[in-house]
């Protein structure tokens, strides 16, 4: 026997938009986070078009030159990349942490939610 789940009460609209108000006293840091998103991907398709004439040198027209130095180049940055996260990793941070306030409204917010659903 499959038991019914109980319905939510309200639209996903509706469900989106009471999320959004917990996001109100952090909308700077959201902010911050959409635009590093959106630099993020400018990012990705600019090094995509740099590297394409590299890597058509080295798979389509097989330039010796090319050829030589991109396992040199490529050890090189794999190496810089693997010293900077291990140093990363010894260094000791400070922890993060979590205002009360901020759980108390989240908590408050679960047990609404599923109150709403039971009635």
């Amino acid at each position: 026997m499959v038991a019914d789940k109980p319905q939510m009460q309200g639209s996903d609209a509706a469900v989106y938009r009471r999320l959004l108000g917990l996001l109100h006293p952090f909308r700077t840091v959201v902010a911050v986070t959409i635009i590093a998103m959106v630099v993020d991907a400018a990012c990705m398709t600019l090094f995509a078009r740099v590297i394409k004439p590299l890597i058509d040198k080295l798979f389509v027209t097989h330039d010796p030159h090319v050829i030589f130095w991109m396992p040199i180049i490529g050890t090189i940055t794999s190496r810089a990349s693997d010293s900077f996260q291990f140093v990363h990793s010894i260094t000791p941070t400070r922890p993060t942490t979590v205002r009360p306030s901020t759980i108390a409204v989240l908590a408050e917010s679960v047990v609404a939610c599923a109150t709403c659903s039971l009635v």
